[in-house]
C-alpha cells in the first residue's frame, strides 16, 4: 500500500574516521575525532578494557562493543578543522567551503562566544584551529587566497588581530608556556613564529621566519638537486623551542622561535649504515638506537624524551639524555603514522595512522591497543526479517544488529565478521547482496569469484569463479531462489541457485539488436509472477551514447528446469565441468529499447503499477526518469520501443549513482556523487526529502540500505563512512510508519515457511569446494562453446584430441623436409621450368599475416624515425630561426693565405655578428637621440656666454671652446677621454658613422641622475652598434678583395699548369702550384647547408623517389636519342672544322711546324742520292736545326714565364696578408675592439650604477616606510595611554570596592557565627564557609598520581618568571619574557584579600548547594544552617566579583606595561632609523658624484706613447710643455674648487633649514608638553596630603624616609656580610668533610683490596681441598701428594682465620727462593 514519507531525516550515528583533522583528547578518558560532518567522542578507558576481551573471543569491528559512545557534534558539511579547550569542554570547528567558525560547549551543544559570527572573510575556508593553553585565544589558519592567520577572542566573537602571510600553512599551535606565542608550519610557507603584541585598541602579530632547513647528513649529492625541503609538523619543547619534522621524512630540525635559527636535531643514517642497521634488525631482536629512512614522520614531546612515529607503523622513544632510541612501540606494522598526541596527564599516547586507525599506548608499557578502526566500507545491505546490516569491507563482511524501531541505546551492535579469500587469490570484494528471506549473504570479488554464506552459522555455501574480472553487482530475486551476478566487462549474467542445490546454474547471454553494439551491462532488477510460476529478471545494457536496452528474462521458479539434478551433481563432483549457457529455449527474453544513455534502473511491482511494467531509470545527464511499458503478458514481439518518459526530475548537478525502490513503503530513493540522498514516493514524486550524507569532494554516496519498514536508513560514502539516519516523524508520518510496520510483520510471518525450507536445504548442503582454476574455466568455456556450435558431445572431442596430438609433431617434421627438398630441386631447374616461390606457400593466410605484421613493424619503425627526425628538424629550424635568420650580419672570418712568421699561425680576423634591429628598438633610439638633441639645443640657447680662457691651452684652436653645446667642461672631459667632439653638428643620422654620435654623449661629470645614465646607456649601445656596422662594411670589402685575389691566383695557376703541360713536365718535374681555398669559417652558409660529401650513410630512396628518378632517366634517354638523329652542332663542326678542334694557328709557328723527312732519305742510301736529292737533304738538315733552336728558345721563355707566375702568386698572397689583412683590417679590428670594449665598460659601470641606485631607492623607501610606521604606532600609543590610565583608575576603584565587600561579608559571618554560645559549631561552620568548593575533599583523602606532563613545572616557572621573581632556567635572558618582568611591577601592587603580597587569585569553583543531611555541622539549628548557606552564597558572589575585577585590573596593567615598553622601543627605533636615513642619504650623495665612469680613457704616467716590445718609436710623438699641462691643471682645479664651494654653500644652506626644522619641532613638543602638564594640573584632585605638602612641603617626611632607607641599607649590608661569613664557614666545613670522606674512602679501598685477596685465596684453598677429597674417595693418593688435613667442625673458624697468614708466608718464601736463584745466576755470570 503506497504511503507518504515519514517526516525529516536526522543523523543518529556516524561510523568511521575522516582523517582530515587529527584526533584530540578532550580529557584523560575522552577522545574526539572527525567522522564526516560529525565530531564523535569515545570513552577510551572502556575501549581499552573491551579491546582485551575482543582479542580473546576474536571479535573485530570499527568500534569495540563495550566502547562508551558519547554525544556527537554535528555540522552541516564536512568538518575540515576542529580544536578543543579541555578545561571548559569547549569545541570549535570549521566546515568545508566556509569561513565560519562555530564554538559550542560539549555535551550540551550550547553556542558560546557572545552570539557573534566568527568569519575570516579573506579566505575561502579554514584549514586549522588551535586554542591557547589558558583558553583565552583561538587561532585559525585560512586557505586561498591570503592564507590568513587570525587570533580570536572566542568568548566575545571578536578578532584580536589578523595577518596575511601570503603563503600556505597546515598546522598552528600555541606555546604551552606562553599564550602569546604561536607557530605555523607545513605547506610551502615553511615555519613561522608569531608573537602577539597586545594593545588597547589594536593588537599586532610579529613574525619571525624560520631559516631554511640545513643539508642533512643523510642527503646525497643527488638529493641536493631536488627542491628545498620544508618543515611539516612541529612540536614545542619544554624550553620553548620548536622541533619540526622535514617534509621528506629524513630528519627533525630544531628552531629557535626568537631568531628563526635552524639546526639539525636528528637525521637518518646514510645508505650504508641504513643497510647494516636493517641487517642487524633481521639478525637479532635488539633495539636500534638510531633512525633509518622512513622512521620519522611525526613527533611529540614527553618528559622522558621525544616520541617519533614512522612510516613503518612503529613509534620510537628518543631519549634527550642518551640521544638514542630507547623503546619501540609497534602500532600498525607497515602503515605510516601521521599524528601523535598525549592526553592531559601524559599517561596515554594516541597514535593515528594514514588509514585513519587510532591506537592508544600507555606510557610504561611496550604495546599499543587499537581504539578505532577504519574499515573503509564500500557497500551496504540489510536482511529484512532479522534487521541485520551487512557492511562490505575490502576483504571481509561485517555484520551489525540494527534496532529497526530505534528504541534501544545501542542502535548498531556488532555481531560477527566474515573473512574472505586465501593467500593465492585476490580477496578484494566489490559487491554484496542479501537474501529477502533466508539468512544468506553473497559477495563478489575483483577476481570474478562469487561467495555465498549462511551468516547465522557462518557456513560457506558457494565459492565459484564465474569470470576473470570483477563482479560489479549482485542481486537476489524477490522469492529468494536465484542470485544474479553482473560484470560490466562481460555480456553474460551469471545465475545461481540459492534455494535448493546452492550451485552455479549457468550464464544468460545479453545481446542487442544488430544495428547497435553492446557496451556494458550496468543493472539488474526482479519482479515476481508467482501465478505464472516464473520470475522476471530485468537487465539494463547500454549500447552507445544514445541508446539503452532493458532485457526481460523469464526464469522458472523451479531451478530443475534450468539445471537438472544429475547435471548439478556432476558439476559438484567434477571441478572441470562448467554449466552450459542458458538459451532462449529455456529462458525467454523480451527487449525494451529506450533512446537514452542510462546508468541504473529499478522496476515497480505489478501491484504498484496497475499491472503494467514500469521502470525508474537514471540517465547520464543526472536525471531520474520513469517509463511505462505494456501490460504484463500482452507483449507480442521480442523488441518493444518505449517512448518518452512519464516523469523526469533533476535531483543533482552531479551524476546519480543509483536508484532503489522500497516496496513496503513505495519509496524511490536516489543517491549521487554530490553526497546527497533523495527520497520520494510513487504517488507524489514531486515531494522529496533530501539530506546531505557524505562529502562530495571525496566521492559522495556509494551505497544505501534500509530496514524493511524504512525506519532506519543507512548510507555509505566513498570515504568509507557508514551513516545511521532516523526519522523525525510528522503527524502523518507516524501513522504511515505504524501501517508499514504492520504490513512488514505480516510479510515476515508469511515468509517463515520459506525460511524454514531454505534452512532445511542449508543444513543438508555441503561446504563449498575449492575455487575452479582460471585455465580450466577458460578452456572448458571455449570448448563447451565450440561443442555447442557443432552439436556433438565435448567428451568425444576431448578424448580424440589427446590421440591426435601424439602423432602431429612427426608428421609436421616430415612435411617440412619434403617441402625443403622440393624448393631445392626447383632452384636447380632451368629458368623457364622453375616455379615461382609463391607456389610453395602452404598457408597463404599465415604468409599474408606475417607480411602484414612485418609491414606494420616497418611502418612503426619508419614512423618513429620520422617523428624523431621531425623533432630534430623542428629544433634545428628553431635554432636557425633564433641564431641565423634573426641576424642581420652573420658571423664570418677572414684567414690569411700563409702563416704569420712571428706566431706560426694563420692570421684570423672576424667580423661582428649583429642581430636585426627591431623597429621598436630603432624607434626608441631615435626618440632618445631626438630628446638629446633638443636638450643640447635648449642648453645652448639658455647658456650664458662666459669667457673661456682655458681654450688657449695646448695647440687647440681659439674657437674650440665655442663649439658643441657651449660647455667647456664637457668638451674638455670628452677630449681627455678620447672622444671625438670637434666640429660636431647637433643633427645626427642614426645610420651615420659612430664618430658622428659622440657629441650626443653626456660628459662623465654630468651623469649624476638615473635618467641621464639611462639615456647614456642607449646612446652608448647605439654607438657600439654603429662601430660594429662600420667595421663590418670594411670587412665585407676585404672579404670580396680576398675572393678577387683568389680568382687572380686561380687564373695564374691555370696558366702555370698549361705551361707545364706545354713543357711536357710530368711527375717530379712538375712544380706544385698554390691553390687557395676558403675555410668553413669564411663561408658561413656552410653551417646551414649539408653537402653530399658530408653524408656518410647511404641515401634511402623511397618508392616515390625511385619513380621520379626513373622518369628523369627516361626523359634524358629520349632527349639523347632525339639528339642523335640530327644534331645540328655536330654536323656544323664536321663541315667547318673537319671534325677537329685543333688550334690551326700553331701550325704557323716554326717551332711547332712538323719538318717532314723526304721519302728518298728513307728508301735510298746516301750514295744513291741524286744531286737534287742531296740538295733537298741539306735543306732538311737546315730546317731541322732551325726548329731545334726555336724549341729551345720557347722552352726557356716558358720556364721564365712559369717562374714569374709562381712568384706573382706568392707576391699576391704576401701583399694581401701583410698589407690588407695584418696591417689593415687586423689593426682596424683592434682599434674597434678597443673602442667597443671602452664603451661596454662604460655600459657595465652605468648599468651597475643604475642597479645600485634602484637598490638604494628601495632601501631608502623601506627605511622611510619603517620610520613612518614607527611614528604612526607611537602616535597611536600616545593616544591610547591616557584612556588606559583612566580605565585603570576606574577598575582599581571597582577592585577596591569588591575587596571591601568581600571583607564585609567575612566580618558579618564572624559577627553572627562567632558570637558567644556558638563555639560548638564555629570551627565546622568556618571550614564550610572558607571551603573553596563544595565538592573538595580533605587533604588526607586526596590521592596523588605521578605527573608526567613535561610542561607543568616549566609552566609554573614561566608564570613566576612573568611575575618578576624567576625566569626560565635554560633561557635566563629570554626576550620573550622581558615584557612580563615590568608587568609585575604594576601587578604586584594589587592588594589581594588575605595578605598584602599573596599568590595571584584563581577563579572560584562552581558553587554547589549544601546538603543539610551531610554538610550540616552537628548541633547547628536549621535556621542557622539556612543563614550559613546564605553567607556562603554571598561569599561566593563577592569572591567571584573580586576575581573578575582582579583579572580585568591585571589585564589593564599588563596592557599599559606593554604599551609603555613598546613606546620606549619605538622611540629608540625611530632615533636609529633617523640616523640610518641620514647616513644613507649621505652615502647616496657620494655615490651620485662617483666619477668612476670617466676613468676608462685616462692613462697613468707622463709618457702617453705606446711602448713597443723592443724599441719604442717616438717619431710620431709630440712633446707637450710643462706650462701647458700646469695651466690645464689649474683650470681643472679651479673648476673643481668652484664646484666644491657651491656644494659647501648648499650644505650650509641645508644645515640651516634642518636647524630651523629641528627648532620648530622642539618648540612644538615643548608646547604640547606644557599643554599636557597644564591639563594634568587642572584635572588633578587635591587631597589633604597634597594640601599639607603645598603649604609646608614634605621635607621632614623625606628626611625620615632617607634616614630609614639608610638604616635599612646598612642593615642589609651587615646581613649580607653575615650571610657571606656563614656561607664561607659552611663551605669550609664541607671541604673538611670531603677530605675526611676521601681519606676514609682510601682506607676502605685498601681494606677492600685485602679482603678481595683473602677471598681469592680462600676460594683457591677451598677448591684445592675439595679436589683432594674427591681424589681420595675415588682412588689412592698420587705419588708425592700430601694427605688432606682433617679438620674438626669446632675449629673451622680458627682454620679459616689462619689461612691468610699461611698463604702470605708461603708467598714470601717462594719469592725469596726465586730471588736467591736469580742472585746466584747473576753472580755466576
Amino acid at each position: 500500500m503506497p504511503t507518504g514519507l515519514y517526516g525529516e531525516l536526522e543523523l543518529v550515528k556516524s561510523v568511521g574516521h575522516t582523517p582530515l583533522a587529527a584526533p584530540q583528547f578532550l580529557s584523560n578518558g575522552i577522545v574526539a575525532y572527525v567522522s564526516g560532518n560529525c565530531i564523535n567522542f569515545l570513552d577510551s578507558t572502556s575501549a581499552l578494557d573491551a579491546a582485551g576481551k575482543e582479542r580473546e573471543d576474536g571479535s573485530d569491528n570499527g568500534i569495540p562493543e563495550s566502547t562508551a559512545e558519547l554525544r556527537s557534534v554535528t555540522a552541516n558539511t564536512q568538518i575540515t578543522a576542529f580544536s578543543l579547550y579541555r578545561r571548559e569542554n569547549i569545541v570549535a570547528y570549521a566546515e568545508r567551503d566556509g569561513v565560519a567558525i562555530k564554538v559550542l560547549k560539549w555535551p550540551s551543544g550550547a553556542i558560546v562566544g557572545g552570539g557573534g559570527k566568527m568569519e575570516a572573510v579573506q579566505d575561502l575556508s579554514v584549514t586549522a584551529l588551535a586554542f591557547s593553553s589558558d583558553g583565552q585565544y583561538l587561532a585559525s589558519l585560512g586557505s586561498l587566497p591570503t592564507f590568513s592567520l587570525t587570533i580570536w577572542d572566542w568568548r566575545t566573537s571578536t578578532i584580536v588581530c589578523q595577518v596575511s602571510p601570503g603563503v600556505a600553512a597546515e598546522h598552528v599551535t600555541f606555546d604551552p608556556l606562553d599564550n602569546r606565542r604561536l607557530c605555523t608550519s607545513g605547506g610551502d610557507g615553511g615555519v613561522r613564529f608569531w608573537r602577539l603584541e597586545m594593545g588597547w585598541k589594536r593588537s599586532r602579530l610579529r613574525a619571525v621566519i624560520g631559516n631554511p632547513i640545513p643539508v642533512l647528513e643523510s642527503q646525497s649529492i643527488d638529493a641536493l638537486a631536488t627542491p628545498t625541503e620544508f618543515p611539516s609538523r612541529h612540536a614545542w619543547t619544554i624550553d620553548e623551542q620548536v622541533l619540526c619534522v622535514t617534509s621528506n621524512r629524513s630528519g627533525i630540525v630544531h628552531y629557535d622561535p626568537l631568531t628563526g635559527e635552524c639546526r639539525t636535531f636528528v637525521s637518518v643514517l646514510d645508505s650504508e649504515q641504513d643497510a647494516v642497521e636493517k641487517k642487524n634488525e633481521e639478525d637479532d631482536e635488539s633495539i636500534s638506537t638510531t633512525f633509518s629512512q622512513g622512521q620519522i614522520s611525526c613527533a611529540v614531546v614527553a618528559r622522558d624524551g621525544l616520541y617519533v612515529g614512522g612510516e613503518d607503523g612503529v613509534v620510537r622513544l628518543f631519549s634527550f639524555t642518551t640521544l638514542a632510541i630507547t623503546k619501540h612501540v609497534v602500532a600498525a606494522k607497515g602503515v605510516p603514522i601521521t599524528c601523535l598526541e598525549f592526553d592531559p596527564s601524559y599517561h596515554t599516547l594516541m597514535i593515528q595512522t594514514a588509514g585513519g586507525e587510532i591506537y592508544l599506548h600507555s606510557v610504561g608499557t611496550d604495546n599499543a591497543v587499537q581504539l578505532l578502526q577504519a574499515p573503509q566500507y564500500t557497500a551496504l545491505a540489510v536482511h529484512a526479517p532479522t534487521s541485520v546490516l551487512i557492511a562490505l569491507g575490502p576483504s571481509f563482511l561485517s555484520l551489525y544488529q540494527l534496532d529497526q524501531d530505534m528504541q534501544t541505546s545501542d542502535k548498531m551492535r556488532h555481531l560477527a565478521r566474515l573473512n574472505v579469500g586465501n593467500a593465492d587469490e585476490s580477496t578484494l570484494l566489490t559487491s554484496t547482496a542479501v537474501s529477502p528471506f533466508a539468512q544468506i549473504v553473497a559477495a563478489g570479488s575483483a577476481s570474478g569469484v562469487v561467495y555465498l554464506w549462511e551468516f547465522k552459522s557462518r557456513k560457506l555455501l558457494i565459492q565459484e569463479r564465474v569470470w576473470d574480472f570483477k563482479v560489479d553487482k549482485l542481486s537476489f530475486d524477490p522469492s529468494g531462489r536465484y542470485l544474479a551476478a553482473i560484470s560490466s566487462k562481460d555480456s553474460r549474467i551469471a545465475l545461481f541457485d540459492v534455494f535448493r542445490n546452492f550451485n552455479f546454474v549457468g550464464h544468460v547471454n545479453v545481446t542487442v539488436p544488430t544495428p547497435h553494439t553492446l557496451d556494458q551491462v550496468t543493472a539488474c532488477a526482479w519482479t515476481l509472477a508467482e501465478d505464472s510460476g516464473i520470475v522476471h529478471m530485468f537487465v539494463l545494457a547500454s549500447a552507445g551514447p544514445t541508446s539503452s536496452f532493458i532485457h526481460r528474462f523469464d526464469i522458472p521458479l523451479d531451478a530443475k528446469q534450468l539445471l537438472p539434478d544429475e547435471t548439478a551433481d556432476a558439476i559438484v563432483q567434477d571441478a572441470t565441468t562448467v554449466p552450459e549457457e542458458l538459451t532462449k529455449d529455456v529462458v525467454n527474453c523480451v527487449v525494451y529499447q529506450i533512446d537514452d544513455a542510462l546508468l541504473d534502473m529499478t522496476t515497480v511491482p505489478s501491484h504498484l503499477s496497475a499491472g503494467r511494467e514500469s521502470f525508474y531509470v537514471v540517465s547520464k545527464d543526472g536525471k531520474l526518469k520513469s517509463y511505462e511499458g505494456p501490460q504484463t503478458g500482452t507483449v507480442a514481439s521480442e523488441l518493444v520501443v518505449l517512448g518518452n518518459p512519464t516523469y523526469t526530475s533533476k535531483d543533482s548537478d552531479h551524476t546519480i549513482v543509483a536508484v532503489q525502490l522500497h516496496t513496503a513503503t513505495s519509496w524511490v530513493t536516489t543517491f549521487s556523487a554530490d553526497g546527497s540522498i533523495t527520497f520520494r514516493t510513487l504517488m507524489e514524486p514531486e515531494k522529496v526529502v533530501r539530506v546531505y550524507a557524505h562529502d562530495p569532494f571525496q566521492g559522495g554516496v556509494t551505497g544505501l540500505a534500509a530496514t524493511s519498514n524504512c525506519r532506519v536508513i543507512l548510507s555509505v560514502g566513498r570515504e568509507g563512512l557508514v551513516r545511521l539516519w532516523e526519522w523525525k516523524y510528522s503527524a502523518m508520518g507516524k501513522r504511515a510508519a505504524t501501517e508499514v510496520g504492520a504490513v512488514v510483520d505480516r510479510l515476515v510471518e508469511a515468509g517463515e515457511g520459506v525460511i524454514s525450507v531454505v534452512d532445511d536445504h542449508i543444513s543438508r548442503a555441503k561446504e563449498a569446494g575449492p575455487l575452479r582454476a582460471k585455465a580450466i574455466l577458460q578452456s572448458q568455456q571455449a570448448e563447451s562453446a565450440q561443442a555447442h556450435d557443432r552439436g556433438d558431445g565435448s567428451n568425444a572431442v576431448a578424448s580424440s584430441a589427446v590421440s591426435v596430438n601424439a602423432t602431429l609433431a612427426p608428421r609436421l617434421t616430415s612435411l617440412r623436409e619434403r617441402l625443403l627438398r622440393a624448393i631445392a630441386k626447383n632452384d636447380s631447374l632451368p629458368q623457364l621450368e622453375r616455379l615461382d616461390h609463391d607456389e610453395f606457400t602452404l598457408d597463404r593466410e599465415e604468409r599474408e599475416r606475417l607480411l602484414a605484421e612485418a609491414a606494420g613493424t616497418v611502418d612503426g619503425v619508419r614512423k618513429s624515425v620520422e617523428e624523431q627526425w621531425l623533432a630534430r628538424r623542428v629544433i634545428g629550424n628553431r635554432i636557425k630561426q633564433e641564431c641565423w635568420d634573426s641576424m642581420s650580419t652573420i658571423g664570418q672570418s677572414i684567414l690569411s693565405f700563409h702563416t704569420d712568421p712571428l706566431t706560426g699561425a694563420l692570421t684570423t680576423v672576424t667580423n661582428y655578428p649583429i642581430r636585426k634591429y627591431l623597429d621598436s628598438d630603432m624607434e626608441r633610439v631615435e626618440r632618445v637621440m631626438m630628446l638629446r638633441r633638443v636638450q643640447l639645443a635648449v642648453n645652448a640657447a639658455t647658456a650664458k656666454k662666459k669667457p673661456v680662457k682655458e681654450a688657449d691651452v695646448g695647440d687647440e684652436p681659439e674657437n674650440s671652446g665655442d663649439e658643441g653645446d657651449g660647455d667647456g667642461t664637457q668638451d674638455a672631459s670628452e677630449k681627455k677621454t678620447g672622444e671625438v667632439t670637434a666640429n660636431a653638428t647637433p643633427t645626427v643620422d642614426p645610420t651615420a658613422p659612430a664618430s658622428d654620435l659622440s657629441n650626443l654623449l653626456f660628459s662623465p661629470f654630468e651623469l649624476t641622475t638615473n635618467d641621464r645614465r639611462r639615456t647614456q646607456t642607449v646612446l652608448l649601445a647605439h654607438q657600439i652598434h654603429l662601430l660594429k656596422t662600420s667595421f663590418n662594411e670594411r670587412f665585407v670589402e676585404v672579404a670580396q678583395q680576398k675572393r678577387d685575389e683568389m680568382g687572380r691566383i686561380e687564373e695564374r695557376g691555370e696558366r702555370a699548369k698549361g705551361i707545364m703541360d706545354e713543357l711536357g713536365w710530368t711527375g717530379s718535374d712538375r712544380t706544385e702550384i698554390f691553390r687557395p681555398a676558403l675555410h668553413d669559417d669564411e663561408v658561413p652558409e656552410r653551417v646551414v647547408e649539408v653537402r653530399d660529401e658530408e653524408v656518410s650513410v647511404e641515401k634511402f630512396v623511397g618508392a616515390e623517389e625511385q619513380a621520379r628518378l626513373a622518369e628523369k632517366a627516361r626523359v634524358d634517354a629520349d632527349r639523347a636519342r632525339a639528339a642523335a638523329v640530327d644534331n645540328i652542332r655536330d654536323r656544323a663542326l664536321t663541315m667547318m672544322m673537319n671534325n677537329s678542334l685543333t688550334d690551326r694557328s700553331s701550325e704557323e709557328e716554326g717551332y711547332k711546324a712538323v719538318v717532314v723527312k723526304p721519302d728518298f732519305m728513307i728508301a735510298k742510301q746516301p750514295a744513291d742520292w741524286t744531286d737534287e736529292e742531296r740538295k733537298l737533304a741539306k735543306e732538311y738538315d737546315k730546317q731541322l736545326a732551325v726548329q731545334k733552336e726555336e724549341q729551345e728558345k720557347t722552352r726557356k721563355a716558358l720556364e721564365t714565364e712559369l717562374k714569374k707566375i709562381l712568384a706573382g702568386i706568392g707576391e699576391l698572397c704576401d701583399n694581401f696578408d701583410a698589407t690588407t689583412l695584418r696591417n689593415g683590417l687586423f689593426h682596424q679590428k683592434l682599434d674597434t675592439d678597443t673602442r667597443i670594449y671602452t664603451y661596454e665598460l662604460q655600459l657595465i659601470k652605468l648599468n651597475t650604477a643604475l642597479l645600485y641606485a634602484e637598490e638604494d631607492e628601495s632601501k631608502e623607501a623601506a627605511i622611510n616606510e619603517a620610520l613612518e610606521q614607527c611614528k604612526a604606532e607611537k602616535a597611536a600609543y600616545a593616544s591610547e595611554i591616557p584612556e588606559l590610565k583612566k580605565e585603570l583608575d576606574r577598575m582599581r576603584e571597582e577592585y577596591e570596592s569588591a575587596v571591601k565587600r568581600d571583607k564585609e561579608v567575612d566580618r558579618a559571618f564572624k559577627k553572627e557565627f562567632g558570637a558567644p554560645g556558638s563555639e560548638g559549631y564555629w570551627e565546622a561552620s568556618w571550614r564550610l564557609f572558607r571551603r573553596r568548593g563544595a565538592g573538595e575533599e580533605d587533604d588526607g583523602e586526596k590521592t596523588t598520581t605521578v605527573d608526567l606532563n613535561p610542561f607543568t613545572h616549566h609552566y609554573m616557572s614561566s608564570q613566576l618568571g612573568k611575575q618578576g621573581s624567576v625566569t626560565h632556567m635554560s633561557r635566563p635572558g629570554s626576550p620573550g619574557h622581558a615584557p612580563a618582568v615590568s608587568t609585575v611591577t604594576a601587578v604586584a601592587n594589587i592588594p589581594v584579600p588575605g595578605g598584602a603580597m599573596a599568590q595571584p587569585l584563581t577563579a572560584p569553583p562552581p558553587l554547589v548547594a549544601l546538603n543539610p543531611a551531610t554538610d550540616a555541622p552537628e548541633g547547628l539549628p536549621s535556621d542557622m544552617f539556612q543563614r550559613l548557606s546564605e553567607h556562603i552564597v554571598r561569599k561566593h558572589g563577592t569572591a567571584t566579583d573580586v576575581y573578575a575585577t582582579y583579572t580585568a585590573l591585571h589585564h589593564l596593567q599588563t596592557t599599559i606595561t606593554h604599551l609603555l615598553l613598546h613606546s620606549t622601543t619605538l622611540a629608540a627605533r625611530t632615533a636609529a632609523l633617523n640616523t640610518q636615513i641620514s647616513d644613507f642619504q649621505t652615502f647616496r650623495f657620494n655615490q651620485m658624484y662617483d666619477l668612476e665612469v670617466c676613468l676608462g680613457g685616462l692613462k697613468q704616467g707622463q709618457v702617453e706613447v705606446i711602448q713597443s716590445p723592443v724599441v719604442t718609436d717616438y717619431s710620431g710623438a709630440v712633446l707637450v710643455g710643462r706650462e701647458a699641462v700646469e695651466r690645464l691643471n689649474e683650470v681643472i682645479c679651479g673648476l673643481g674648487k668652484s664646484k666644491v664651494d657651491a656644494l659647501n654653500e648648499m650644505k650650509e644652506y641645508r644645515r640651516g633649514i634642518h636647524a630651523l626644522e629641528w627648532e620648530t619641532k622642539t618648540l612644538d613638543f615643548s608646547s604640547e608638553s606644557l599643554l599636557h602638564r597644564t591639563r594634568d594640573i587642572q584635572l588633578l584632585r587635591v587631597t589633604k596630603h597634597m594640601q599639607e605638602y603645598i603649604r609646608g612641603g614634605d621635607e621632614r617626611k623625606q628626611t625620615a624616609e632617607i634616614a630609614a632607607l639608610e638604616k635599612r641599607g646598612e642593615y642589609s649590608v651587615k646581613a649580607h656580610l653575615h650571610n657571606l661569613d656563614e656561607k664561607r664557614k659552611g663551605m669550609d666545613k664541607l671541604r673538611r668533610k670531603v677530605v675526611e670522606k676521601r681519606r676514609e674512602n682510601d682506607r676502605l679501598d685498601r681494606k677492600l683490596e685485602g679482603l678481595a685477596e683473602d677471598v681469592t685465596d680462600r676460594l683457591a684453598v677451598r677448591r684445592g681441598g675439595s679436589g683432594g677429597v674427591a681424589r681420595t674417595e675415588s682412588s689412592a693418593l698420587a705419588p708425592g701428594a700430601e694427605p688432606p688435613i682433617a679438620t674438626k667442625p669446632g675449629v673451622a673458624t680458627t682454620a679459616h682465620n689462619a689461612l691468610p697468614s699461611i698463604h702470605a708466608r708461603r708467598r714470601l718464601i717462594d719469592l725469596a727462593r726465586s730471588q736467591a736463584q736469580d742472585i746466584g745466576i747473576l753472580r755466576e755470570e
